[in-house]
């Protein structure tokens, strides 16, 4: 018939079966050379007389055995201690069933199978191993304090044209996002996440309608509302309005919560469009700098 009960031990080892103490008059603690549980797993003798365990002795941290008193000091060994379980098995973990344990410790190597995965108790496929072996990460790696990927990152551009004042620094409002690999662009202004504080990589391209050859159309980059970087139209020797183009690229050094924004003011009498179609404003975070 099958069998009934826990697993049984995958094999066995054998203990010693008894110990011999010699008694002082004085001394009532001896140190057992195998560890018991209980009073009662082992068989103790003095001068020829069984004592009664828990009353003549106690055994405390598995291998400290206490007569309540002390043994004589007759001649030769005469405390003996039978211990009444005389084997020790030692449980093969079945390979079919999870295993669960606070820690551990390997001496050799930790194989994981194809298409398994490894993750803490709240994201168990944070890395996850393909059918073919492929180590894939779930999240952004790290190594330290630094990314191994170019984020935060982001691209903005406008959904339609902007008319921008006369002679007003006006914030481009780039209203669509590319991408914006943290969520960190709102309001047509950059903040700088938190614990991502570094060197960001940047570039900006600004279309203008009919700007004079006589006026003035200037662009920047503004950090904390400061004037950071920036550019000026080119300027034509010949009378006449023409369409501009402003466009910087360069790095900038930033800790968290810093703002970034592109502002742009124009000299020409009237109100002109930012146009859309060639307008963008984008950055990125340099790995390991």
């Amino acid at each position: 018939m099958p069998y009934i009960g826990n697993t049984s031990p995958s094999r066995f080892v054998s203990n010693r079966a008894a110990s011999v103490y010699s008694g002082d008059g004085s001394t009532t603690a001896f140190t057992l050379e195998q560890a018991v549980v209980q009073d009662e797993d082992i068989l103790v003798s003095v001068d020829g007389v069984i004592q009664e365990p828990s009353v003549g002795y106690a055994v405390s941290n598995a291998t400290t055995l206490t007569f309540t008193g002390a043994p004589s000091s007759n001649s030769g060994n005469n405390i003996f201690v039978y211990y009444l379980a005389s084997q020790v098995g030692t449980v093969g973990h079945p390979a079919a069933q999870s295993l669960t344990a606070t820690t551990g410790t390997f001496t050799g190597n930790v194989v994981i199978p194809d298409a398994g995965n490894i993750g803490s108790a709240s994201d168990t496929d944070a890395i996850a191993i393909s059918s073919g072996g492929v180590v894939n990460f779930t999240q952004t790696p790290t190594l330290s304090d630094k990314r191994l990927t170019n984020t935060p990152a982001f691209k903005v551009t406008l959904s339609g044209n902007q008319t921008i004042a006369n002679d007003t620094l006006t914030r481009v409002t780039f209203d669509t996002e590319s991408y914006d690999t943290d969520n960190a662009f709102a309001s047509n202004i950059f903040t700088v996440p938190t614990g991502q504080g570094g060197t960001y990589a940047f570039s900006y391209l600004l279309f203008v309608d009919d700007i004079d050859d006589t006026d003035f159309c200037f662009a920047y980059i503004e950090v904390d509302g400061a004037q950071t970087l920036g550019t000026q139209d080119q300027r034509y020797g010949s009378s006449g309005t023409q369409n501009q183009t402003l466009q910087s690229s360069g790095v900038l050094t930033l800790t968290a919560g810093q703002t970034v924004e592109v502002v742009v003011k124009h000299g020409e009498g009237a109100n002109q469009v930012l146009r859309n179609s060639h307008t963008c404003f984008q950055m990125y975070k340099l790995i390991g700098i």
